[in-house]
């Protein structure tokens, strides 16, 4: 199974669905391959379209006319794609919609133990973006979910590098790297016996999620490769890492308000 990503800039605006077939196309071309089985969108969603360097489409640019979808259906009509999904970066609302809309057979979801959000309860006062439970609605409406970000730009690792992360801005507005790893530090703590390998416990509770189809899993050498292997039939988290850890979702990793 080959999946590929697009991303649409700025030049899209006008006809987006003829944009959306060429840059698959182009995709293909690279790839040099006839069709791919998923091909997904990668430029972010939001209520209003963004400019400048993280430029995004709205729920309208993708679902509507000479919109994304149309440009996909056209692919698959010629045979070049089988199903359709989304990057679920950008505002939540606009992710929503596109849940919604009955028009994506998957989705990467942005989910992992130091913001559970899109598909565990987190409080209104929680700092990083809430997805609510982006997870649990897109499984209701016979989605596919695929984690990015698992471990959390590598701050969720037993080592991670000083200065790390694979980008100067966050991902997911709230996570940035640095507190990330002070957050991390913290989950290591309560999560005893589980905490020896952080980056294994990281996939792990990425996998015990029902509704989650499968975790992808960033790497920089082999080692990392062995580690994400390793889980594989390994498990669930206990309960009590479980319950120690929503503790610290509840309090915003904030351990004084315990």
């Amino acid at each position: 199974m080959i999946s590929t990503k697009i991303r649409l800039e700025a030049d899209a605006i006008g006809d987006v669905g003829a944009a959306t077939i060429r840059a698959v196309e182009a995709g293909l071309k690279r790839l040099n391959r006839d069709r791919v089985d998923f091909i997904q969108l990668h430029t972010r969603v939001t209520l209003e379209r963004g400019a400048g360097k993280r430029f995004s489409l709205t729920p309208q640019d993708v679902l509507g006319p000479k919109g994304v979808i149309e440009g996909f259906k056209t692919m698959r009509d010629g045979g070049k794609v089988d199903y359709f999904g989304f990057s679920g970066l950008g505002e939540v609302t606009a992710l929503h919609q596109l849940v919604d809309s009955g028009e994506f057979h998957g989705f990467q979801a942005y989910y992992n133990l130091l913001n559970p959000s899109a598909g565990q309860p987190v409080p209104p006062s929680f700092s990083a973006l809430d997805y609510r439970r982006i997870i649990d609605r897109a499984a209701a409406n016979g989605m596919g979910a695929f984690v990015i970000r698992v471990l959390a730009a590598g701050a969720l690792t037993s080592d991670p590098s000083p200065g790390g992360g694979s980008s100067p801005e966050p991902l997911s507005p709230g996570s940035d790297y640095p507190l990330d790893v002070e957050r991390a530090e913290k989950v290591k703590a309560v999560l005893g016996p589980d905490g020896k390998s952080l980056a294994q416990a990281a996939i792990r509770f990425g996998l015990m999620k029902s509704e989650v189809s499968t975790v992808l899993v960033g790497f920089s050498n082999i080692a990392h490769i062995d580690e994400a292997v390793a889980c594989s039939g390994a498990g669930a988290l206990s309960q009590d890492a479980i319950t120690k850890v929503k503790q610290l979702w509840d309090t915003d990793f904030d351990q004084s308000k315990g």
